[in-house]
Protein backbone atom coordinates (compact mmCIF):
# COMPACT_ATOMS: atom_id res chain seq x y z
CA UNK A 1 0.00 0.00 0.00
CA UNK A 2 1.36 3.39 -1.01
CA UNK A 3 -0.17 6.52 0.57
CA UNK A 4 2.53 9.21 0.23
CA UNK A 5 1.08 10.55 -3.02
CA UNK A 6 -1.42 12.99 -4.46
CA UNK A 7 -3.63 13.65 -7.48
CA UNK A 8 -4.91 17.06 -8.57
CA UNK A 9 -8.12 17.61 -10.55
CA UNK A 10 -7.80 20.98 -12.28
CA UNK A 11 -11.15 22.36 -13.45
CA UNK A 12 -11.75 25.24 -15.87
CA UNK A 13 -15.18 26.03 -17.30
CA UNK A 14 -16.47 22.52 -16.43
CA UNK A 15 -13.50 20.85 -18.15
CA UNK A 16 -10.77 18.84 -16.44
CA UNK A 17 -7.08 18.94 -17.36
CA UNK A 18 -5.46 15.67 -18.37
CA UNK A 19 -1.94 14.96 -19.58
CA UNK A 20 -0.66 11.98 -21.52
CA UNK A 21 2.01 10.41 -19.30
CA UNK A 22 5.50 10.11 -20.74
CA UNK A 23 5.80 6.62 -19.21
CA UNK A 24 3.04 5.38 -21.53
CA UNK A 25 0.46 4.71 -18.81
CA UNK A 26 -2.20 6.87 -20.46
CA UNK A 27 -4.09 10.06 -19.71
CA UNK A 28 -3.60 11.30 -16.18
CA UNK A 29 -4.20 14.07 -13.69
CA UNK A 30 -1.27 15.90 -12.18
CA UNK A 31 0.08 14.11 -9.15
CA UNK A 32 2.85 12.05 -7.73
CA UNK A 33 5.02 11.07 -4.83
CA UNK A 34 5.37 13.11 -1.66
CA UNK A 35 8.90 14.30 -0.85
CA UNK A 36 10.14 13.69 2.73
CA UNK A 37 9.89 17.35 3.81
CA UNK A 38 6.43 17.98 2.29
CA UNK A 39 2.89 17.76 3.54
CA UNK A 40 0.40 16.37 1.02
CA UNK A 41 -1.00 19.75 -0.05
CA UNK A 42 2.52 21.04 -0.77
CA UNK A 43 3.18 17.86 -2.76
CA UNK A 44 0.02 18.42 -4.82
CA UNK A 45 1.01 22.01 -5.59
CA UNK A 46 4.56 21.00 -6.55
CA UNK A 47 3.39 18.18 -8.81
CA UNK A 48 0.87 20.45 -10.55
CA UNK A 49 3.59 22.98 -11.24
CA UNK A 50 6.13 20.36 -12.37
CA UNK A 51 3.74 18.55 -14.69
CA UNK A 52 1.61 21.38 -16.11
CA UNK A 53 3.33 24.65 -15.15
CA UNK A 54 0.32 25.84 -13.13
CA UNK A 55 0.49 27.36 -9.64
CA UNK A 56 -2.46 26.38 -7.45
CA UNK A 57 -3.76 29.30 -5.40
CA UNK A 58 -6.37 27.18 -3.64
CA UNK A 59 -6.91 23.44 -3.24
CA UNK A 60 -9.88 21.55 -1.83
CA UNK A 61 -9.28 18.08 -0.43
CA UNK A 62 -11.66 15.44 -1.81
CA UNK A 63 -10.22 12.60 0.27
CA UNK A 64 -8.32 9.45 -0.63
CA UNK A 65 -8.98 7.01 -3.43
CA UNK A 66 -7.74 3.45 -3.91
CA UNK A 67 -6.44 2.18 -7.24
CA UNK A 68 -3.97 -0.18 -8.88
CA UNK A 69 -0.92 1.40 -10.47
CA UNK A 70 2.53 0.69 -11.78
CA UNK A 71 5.13 2.54 -9.73
CA UNK A 72 8.53 2.31 -11.42
CA UNK A 73 7.35 -0.87 -13.12
CA UNK A 74 6.09 -2.49 -9.91
CA UNK A 75 2.33 -3.13 -9.55
CA UNK A 76 1.05 -1.49 -6.34
CA UNK A 77 -2.19 -0.36 -4.79
CA UNK A 78 -1.95 3.40 -4.33
CA UNK A 79 -4.05 5.60 -2.07
CA UNK A 80 -3.44 9.18 -3.20
CA UNK A 81 -5.02 12.17 -1.53
CA UNK A 82 -7.12 13.84 -4.23
CA UNK A 83 -7.33 17.63 -4.45
CA UNK A 84 -9.62 19.83 -6.51
CA UNK A 85 -8.06 22.96 -8.00
CA UNK A 86 -10.35 25.63 -9.46
CA UNK A 87 -8.05 28.56 -8.75
CA UNK A 88 -4.56 28.75 -10.22
CA UNK A 89 -2.22 31.05 -12.10
CA UNK A 90 -0.19 30.43 -15.22
CA UNK A 91 -0.89 28.63 -18.45
CA UNK A 92 -0.31 25.00 -19.30
CA UNK A 93 3.18 24.09 -20.37
CA UNK A 94 4.53 20.61 -19.81
CA UNK A 95 7.90 19.07 -19.13
CA UNK A 96 8.42 16.31 -21.68
CA UNK A 97 9.81 14.08 -18.90
CA UNK A 98 6.37 14.17 -17.26
CA UNK A 99 3.68 14.62 -19.92
CA UNK A 100 3.72 14.36 -23.71
CA UNK A 101 0.39 16.07 -24.45
CA UNK A 102 -2.54 17.64 -22.64
CA UNK A 103 -6.23 18.27 -23.15
CA UNK A 104 -9.11 20.03 -21.43
CA UNK A 105 -11.99 17.56 -21.56
CA UNK A 106 -15.44 17.14 -20.03
CA UNK A 107 -15.70 14.85 -17.05
CA UNK A 108 -17.97 12.45 -18.95
CA UNK A 109 -15.62 12.29 -21.94
CA UNK A 110 -12.59 11.81 -19.69
CA UNK A 111 -14.18 8.89 -17.90
CA UNK A 112 -14.81 7.20 -21.28
CA UNK A 113 -11.17 7.32 -22.41
CA UNK A 114 -9.90 3.75 -22.87
CA UNK A 115 -6.33 4.68 -21.93
CA UNK A 116 -7.15 6.54 -18.72
CA UNK A 117 -4.59 5.94 -15.94
CA UNK A 118 -6.37 3.82 -13.26
CA UNK A 119 -5.79 6.22 -10.31
CA UNK A 120 -7.10 9.06 -12.51
CA UNK A 121 -10.23 7.04 -13.31
CA UNK A 122 -10.87 6.54 -9.58
CA UNK A 123 -10.18 10.20 -8.76
CA UNK A 124 -12.59 11.39 -11.45
CA UNK A 125 -15.21 8.96 -10.14
CA UNK A 126 -14.81 10.43 -6.63
CA UNK A 127 -15.09 13.96 -8.07
CA UNK A 128 -18.24 12.99 -9.98
CA UNK A 129 -19.78 11.68 -6.75
CA UNK A 130 -18.93 14.98 -4.98
CA UNK A 131 -20.68 16.92 -7.76
CA UNK A 132 -23.78 14.74 -7.46
CA UNK A 133 -23.92 15.24 -3.67
CA UNK A 134 -23.77 19.02 -4.08
CA UNK A 135 -26.72 19.11 -6.51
Amino acid sequence: MFTACTAVIVVKENLVLLGYRSDGQGWSLAGGKQEPEEDLETCAKRELHEEFGLVATQLESLGRIHASSLVRGVPLTVHPMVYLCREYTGSVHMRIEEMLDFQWISLDQARQLPDLYPPTREALHAYSEQIQKRC
